[in-house]
């Protein structure tokens, strides 16, 4: 266009073009089974997750069916918990829709499910699932202070009448997090009152842009986690505005306390953490108050 007319052309995709041209995050399919001892505490995983690649558009050298793609199994291959035995089989499934990075790759899908299974084990075996986390985490000091610290911002287990908290926890890009949600239920419909996070990436170098990055990513993992889904028909996406495909707004902002530690050794990240434990720490508030768990995003 700029050749034939000599002179800078702009070229601008309206929205409707954007939701129907762009890049879209890869739908996960995971079944884990889990092997307890006498304690309830888990002493075995198996994982088996099947999801398109992330990485494989942004990658040097081309996947090829068969291999692993590292991205989608972050999250699943490497715990924060003192398990003695953890198998993750990977399928990376071939679909026409072009995938890729969305934030958190593999730790967001991934985290939601480990975090939803030992919350399930906690109830399971009558246990506190801060606490039960808490043994798992004993010989690793810097996480344990982080999810020390938020139980004790969070008041753990002393939520005010008709409110109800959810927990989760991950080791997610170099970084401890811990995140807590407390909701009610107003006719059946989920309110939310404060999200909680504690961070600790080894050093902080700038507090308030840190904060802000937890924060956005907190409202991007409430987007995911109650709104946002893309269907498909005919090799089209349904959706083609903000109408049609919702988003958290400023009205759903839950109060939010942020805080960080630095007991980690070396640095980790801040900018893509915020949205991991979200799902994970709501869906386990809403097996608090309600007794269904929910597997599904």
């Amino acid at each position: 266009c700029s050749k034939a007319v000599g002179r800078p052309v702009k070229l601008i995709w309206h929205r409707e073009e954007d939701f129907k041209q762009d890049v879209y995050r890869p739908g996960f399919l995971t079944r884990i089974r889990a092997s307890v001892g006498s304690d309830g505490l888990p002493l075995a995983l198996h994982q088996r997750i099947v999801a398109p690649t992330i990485l494989d558009p942004v990658s040097p050298v081309p996947l090829k069916p068969g291999d692993v793609d590292q991205l989608a199994v972050e999250g699943a291959r490497e715990l924060p918990y003192a398990i003695a035995n953890n198998h993750v089989d990977y399928h990376m499934l071939q679909v026409p829709v072009p995938t890729m990075v969305w934030r958190t790759t593999g730790f967001g899908p991934n985290t939601f499910v480990l975090e939803s299974v030992l919350d399930a084990l906690a109830g399971w075996s009558k246990q506190d699932p801060y606490r039960y986390r808490r043994r798992l985490l004993v010989r690793n000091a810097a996480a344990l202070a982080v999810l020390d610290r938020a139980a004790a911002l969070a008041n753990w287990g002393k939520a005010p009448k008709g409110r109800f908290q959810g927990i989760a926890f991950a080791d997610c890009f170099g970084s401890y997090l811990c995140q807590i949600v407390e909701i009610s239920l107003v006719k059946g419909a989920v309110k939310l009152h404060k999200v909680l996070s504690v961070a600790d990436p080894g050093r902080v170098f700038d507090r308030a842009n840190a904060a802000s990055n937890i924060e956005g990513g907190v409202m991007w993992g409430l987007t995911a986690t109650l709104y946002s889904e893309l269907t498909f028909e005919a090799g089209h996406v349904r959706e083609r505005n903000f109408d049609d495909f919702a988003i958290a707004q400023m009205s759903d902002t839950p109060e939010m306390v942020t805080e960080f530690l630095e007991g980690r050794e070396g640095l980790g990240g801040i900018g893509e953490i915020g949205p991991v434990c979200v799902g994970p720490a709501l869906a386990n508030a809403l097996a608090a108050a309600t007794g269904r768990r929910h597997r599904i995003l």
